[in-house]
Protein backbone atom coordinates (compact mmCIF):
# COMPACT_ATOMS: atom_id res chain seq x y z
CA UNK A 1 0.00 0.00 0.00
CA UNK A 2 1.31 3.47 -0.90
CA UNK A 3 -0.12 6.94 -0.88
CA UNK A 4 0.16 7.09 -4.69
CA UNK A 5 -2.29 4.20 -4.92
CA UNK A 6 -5.10 6.49 -3.80
CA UNK A 7 -6.72 9.26 -5.77
CA UNK A 8 -7.44 12.16 -3.43
CA UNK A 9 -10.04 14.88 -3.76
CA UNK A 10 -8.52 18.30 -4.39
CA UNK A 11 -11.32 20.33 -2.84
CA UNK A 12 -12.73 19.76 0.63
CA UNK A 13 -14.80 21.64 3.17
CA UNK A 14 -13.46 22.66 6.54
CA UNK A 15 -15.31 20.55 9.07
CA UNK A 16 -15.01 21.58 12.71
CA UNK A 17 -15.97 18.39 14.49
CA UNK A 18 -14.10 18.65 17.75
CA UNK A 19 -12.12 21.70 18.79
CA UNK A 20 -11.56 22.65 15.16
CA UNK A 21 -9.91 19.33 14.26
CA UNK A 22 -11.10 16.82 11.64
CA UNK A 23 -12.20 13.32 12.58
CA UNK A 24 -10.52 10.12 11.44
CA UNK A 25 -13.34 9.19 9.05
CA UNK A 26 -13.58 12.71 7.62
CA UNK A 27 -9.97 12.44 6.47
CA UNK A 28 -10.72 9.05 4.89
CA UNK A 29 -13.51 10.71 2.90
CA UNK A 30 -10.76 12.50 0.94
CA UNK A 31 -10.09 9.23 -0.87
CA UNK A 32 -12.01 8.99 -4.13
CA UNK A 33 -14.29 5.94 -4.00
CA UNK A 34 -16.04 5.21 -7.34
CA UNK A 35 -18.25 2.54 -5.75
CA UNK A 36 -19.60 4.97 -3.17
CA UNK A 37 -20.08 7.66 -5.82
CA UNK A 38 -22.18 5.21 -7.83
CA UNK A 39 -24.22 4.39 -4.73
CA UNK A 40 -24.95 8.09 -4.21
CA UNK A 41 -26.62 8.19 -7.62
CA UNK A 42 -29.08 5.52 -6.48
CA UNK A 43 -32.56 6.99 -5.78
CA UNK A 44 -32.69 4.87 -2.62
CA UNK A 45 -29.34 6.20 -1.37
CA UNK A 46 -30.74 7.90 1.75
CA UNK A 47 -32.81 4.86 2.71
CA UNK A 48 -29.82 2.52 2.21
CA UNK A 49 -27.55 4.71 4.30
CA UNK A 50 -30.12 5.04 7.08
CA UNK A 51 -30.63 1.28 7.17
CA UNK A 52 -26.87 0.76 7.38
CA UNK A 53 -26.55 3.36 10.15
CA UNK A 54 -29.40 1.78 12.15
CA UNK A 55 -27.82 -1.66 11.79
CA UNK A 56 -24.40 -0.29 12.80
CA UNK A 57 -25.84 1.36 15.93
CA UNK A 58 -27.80 -1.69 17.05
CA UNK A 59 -25.09 -4.28 16.41
CA UNK A 60 -22.35 -2.14 17.96
CA UNK A 61 -24.45 -1.64 21.09
CA UNK A 62 -25.10 -5.36 21.23
CA UNK A 63 -21.38 -6.14 20.86
CA UNK A 64 -20.54 -3.85 23.78
CA UNK A 65 -23.27 -5.30 26.01
CA UNK A 66 -22.28 -8.85 25.09
CA UNK A 67 -18.59 -8.27 25.89
CA UNK A 68 -19.64 -6.88 29.27
CA UNK A 69 -21.92 -9.89 29.87
CA UNK A 70 -25.05 -7.75 30.02
CA UNK A 71 -28.38 -9.18 28.90
CA UNK A 72 -29.55 -7.54 25.68
CA UNK A 73 -32.84 -7.73 23.82
CA UNK A 74 -32.34 -9.24 20.36
CA UNK A 75 -34.05 -7.34 17.59
CA UNK A 76 -35.36 -9.96 15.14
CA UNK A 77 -34.35 -7.70 12.25
CA UNK A 78 -30.67 -8.21 13.13
CA UNK A 79 -30.77 -11.73 14.56
CA UNK A 80 -28.41 -13.15 11.91
CA UNK A 81 -25.80 -10.50 12.70
CA UNK A 82 -26.22 -11.18 16.41
CA UNK A 83 -25.58 -14.90 15.91
CA UNK A 84 -22.20 -13.96 14.48
CA UNK A 85 -21.49 -11.62 17.41
CA UNK A 86 -22.18 -14.42 19.91
CA UNK A 87 -19.98 -16.82 17.93
CA UNK A 88 -17.23 -14.19 17.86
CA UNK A 89 -17.38 -13.73 21.65
CA UNK A 90 -17.10 -17.48 22.20
CA UNK A 91 -14.06 -17.75 19.93
CA UNK A 92 -12.37 -14.53 21.07
CA UNK A 93 -13.15 -14.14 24.78
CA UNK A 94 -11.93 -11.07 26.63
CA UNK A 95 -8.49 -11.79 28.08
CA UNK A 96 -7.87 -8.84 30.40
CA UNK A 97 -9.15 -5.28 30.54
CA UNK A 98 -11.57 -3.62 28.10
CA UNK A 99 -12.04 0.05 27.21
CA UNK A 100 -15.14 0.51 25.04
CA UNK A 101 -15.90 3.63 23.00
CA UNK A 102 -12.72 5.33 24.21
CA UNK A 103 -12.22 8.93 23.05
CA UNK A 104 -8.78 9.97 21.77
CA UNK A 105 -7.51 13.35 20.63
CA UNK A 106 -4.19 14.81 19.44
CA UNK A 107 -3.30 18.27 18.15
CA UNK A 108 -4.47 17.45 14.63
CA UNK A 109 -7.02 14.62 14.85
CA UNK A 110 -9.73 13.00 16.98
CA UNK A 111 -11.95 9.94 17.13
CA UNK A 112 -13.64 7.42 19.42
CA UNK A 113 -12.19 3.91 19.07
CA UNK A 114 -14.58 0.96 19.38
CA UNK A 115 -12.46 -1.15 21.71
CA UNK A 116 -9.07 -1.25 23.39
CA UNK A 117 -8.18 -4.52 25.09
CA UNK A 118 -5.13 -4.71 27.33
CA UNK A 119 -3.83 -8.17 28.13
CA UNK A 120 -0.85 -9.03 30.31
CA UNK A 121 1.52 -9.04 27.35
CA UNK A 122 0.02 -6.92 24.55
CA UNK A 123 -2.67 -4.42 23.60
CA UNK A 124 -5.31 -4.96 20.91
CA UNK A 125 -6.99 -2.07 19.08
CA UNK A 126 -10.32 -3.29 17.68
CA UNK A 127 -12.71 -1.85 15.15
CA UNK A 128 -16.05 -3.51 14.44
CA UNK A 129 -17.82 -3.23 11.09
CA UNK A 130 -21.21 -4.48 9.93
CA UNK A 131 -21.95 -5.04 6.27
CA UNK A 132 -24.14 -7.02 3.91
CA UNK A 133 -21.01 -8.56 2.45
CA UNK A 134 -17.27 -8.61 3.11
CA UNK A 135 -15.48 -5.39 2.11
CA UNK A 136 -13.95 -4.80 -1.31
CA UNK A 137 -10.18 -4.40 -1.56
CA UNK A 138 -10.49 -0.61 -1.73
CA UNK A 139 -12.74 -0.55 1.32
CA UNK A 140 -10.42 -2.94 3.18
CA UNK A 141 -7.47 -0.66 2.39
CA UNK A 142 -9.42 2.29 3.81
CA UNK A 143 -10.16 0.26 6.93
CA UNK A 144 -6.42 -0.44 7.26
CA UNK A 145 -5.73 3.29 7.13
CA UNK A 146 -8.40 3.79 9.77
CA UNK A 147 -6.59 1.33 12.04
CA UNK A 148 -3.37 3.20 11.29
CA UNK A 149 -5.04 6.40 12.49
CA UNK A 150 -6.21 4.62 15.63
CA UNK A 151 -2.67 3.42 16.25
CA UNK A 152 -1.41 7.00 15.85
CA UNK A 153 -4.03 8.34 18.26
CA UNK A 154 -3.40 5.58 20.76
CA UNK A 155 0.37 5.95 20.99
CA UNK A 156 0.18 9.75 21.05
CA UNK A 157 -2.63 10.32 23.54
CA UNK A 158 -2.56 7.34 25.90
CA UNK A 159 -0.18 6.24 28.61
CA UNK A 160 1.24 3.45 26.49
CA UNK A 161 3.38 0.82 28.14
CA UNK A 162 6.10 -1.11 26.35
CA UNK A 163 3.66 -3.86 25.44
CA UNK A 164 3.28 -5.00 21.85
CA UNK A 165 0.35 -3.42 20.03
CA UNK A 166 -1.89 -5.33 17.63
CA UNK A 167 -5.07 -4.44 15.79
CA UNK A 168 -8.10 -6.38 14.67
CA UNK A 169 -10.69 -5.39 12.12
CA UNK A 170 -13.79 -7.50 12.78
CA UNK A 171 -16.42 -7.50 10.02
CA UNK A 172 -19.84 -8.97 10.81
CA UNK A 173 -22.19 -10.02 8.02
CA UNK A 174 -25.42 -11.98 8.26
CA UNK A 175 -23.79 -15.36 7.66
CA UNK A 176 -20.21 -15.01 8.93
CA UNK A 177 -17.68 -12.86 10.68
CA UNK A 178 -14.13 -12.24 9.54
CA UNK A 179 -11.21 -11.06 11.64
CA UNK A 180 -8.33 -9.26 9.92
CA UNK A 181 -5.25 -9.05 12.18
CA UNK A 182 -2.34 -6.63 11.90
CA UNK A 183 0.92 -6.33 13.84
CA UNK A 184 2.62 -3.15 15.02
CA UNK A 185 4.98 -2.94 12.03
CA UNK A 186 1.97 -3.00 9.68
CA UNK A 187 0.08 -0.48 11.82
CA UNK A 188 3.03 1.92 11.71
CA UNK A 189 3.01 1.70 7.89
CA UNK A 190 -0.75 2.30 7.75
CA UNK A 191 -0.34 5.27 10.10
CA UNK A 192 2.39 6.77 7.91
CA UNK A 193 0.14 6.63 4.84
CA UNK A 194 -2.79 8.05 6.78
CA UNK A 195 -0.70 10.95 8.10
CA UNK A 196 0.31 11.86 4.55
CA UNK A 197 -3.37 12.13 3.66
CA UNK A 198 -3.90 14.19 6.81
CA UNK A 199 -1.10 16.52 5.72
CA UNK A 200 -2.77 16.82 2.32
CA UNK A 201 -6.01 17.81 4.01
CA UNK A 202 -4.34 20.59 5.99
CA UNK A 203 -2.49 21.77 2.85
CA UNK A 204 -5.78 22.04 0.96
CA UNK A 205 -7.41 23.90 3.83
CA UNK A 206 -4.46 26.31 3.99
CA UNK A 207 -4.73 26.99 0.24
CA UNK A 208 -8.48 27.58 0.48
CA UNK A 209 -7.98 30.08 3.29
Amino acid sequence: MHIDDFELKTSVDWIKNYDGKPSVTWILSLIVDPTFDMLKSNPDFERIMKAAADRWTYVHNYIENTLQNKLTYIDDQYKDFIKQVILYKNIYPTQWKLYLEKFFSTNDLWWTIDCIEETKTFTIIRDWKTAKQLPSWLMLDKYKLQLGAYYYLYINSWNVSHQMIQAELVVFTEDKFRVFKYNEIELAKFADIYLKILDTYYSIIKEQW
